[in-house]
């Protein structure tokens, strides 16, 4: 991007979680979020993007980065990896006596996880069982307080913030 400067750089790690809010047909997913995950490429990260449209807005860009379609009935189970993940990273780091990933001998790249559509999967969620969406939004808010030290970093996309958890909005 640029700014009264000249050419600037979003540095995806200083920001450890976004919210990327727009209109449809804005240009969230083809310009901004498909940029910022290629810059977190480009910064070592590996990229996984949860695509709630079905797997139409990212599927394409697959030699790059891993995409998955998610829905109302695969989410918690993808956010539930993604905390299996935090748990080995965090034992790793606790084994290694060192405060974070990026203190130890060797590295795992950090995760940059985009969520696409991430409102509508959760309120549809909520529709279908809220006791599940309850335990997933829980788990979710308490992984993103803790997870820069594991190197997770998350980019969620959608028209609004209107149906994400105050700690969610709260975290990005």
């Amino acid at each position: 991007g640029q700014n009264e400067n000249g050419p600037c750089e979003f540095n995806i790690s200083d920001c450890i979680h976004t919210g990327l809010l727009g209109a449809t047909g804005t240009g969230k997913t083809a310009s901004t979020a498909l940029l910022m995950a290629y810059n977190a490429r480009q910064s070592g990260m590996h990229v996984i993007a949860l695509d709630g449209k079905g797997g139409v807005d990212w599927a394409q860009h697959g030699q790059y980065l891993e995409a998955w379609p998610t829905d109302y009935t695969m989410i918690a189970d993808q956010v539930g990896e993604i905390i299996r993940l935090h748990d080995i990273r965090m034992k790793d780091i606790k084994r290694a006596k060192a405060e974070n990933i990026y203190q130890r001998d060797y590295q795992i790249p950090p995760l940059f996880i985009v969520m696409e559509e991430f409102g509508y999967t959760m309120q549809a969620l909520r529709a279908a069982s809220k006791k599940r969406h309850d335990k997933m939004e829980g788990e979710l808010s308490n992984l993103m307080r803790v997870s820069r030290a594991t190197g997770i970093y998350f980019l969620l996309i959608d028209q609004s913030a209107e149906h994400w958890p105050g700690v969610i909005k709260a975290n990005v």
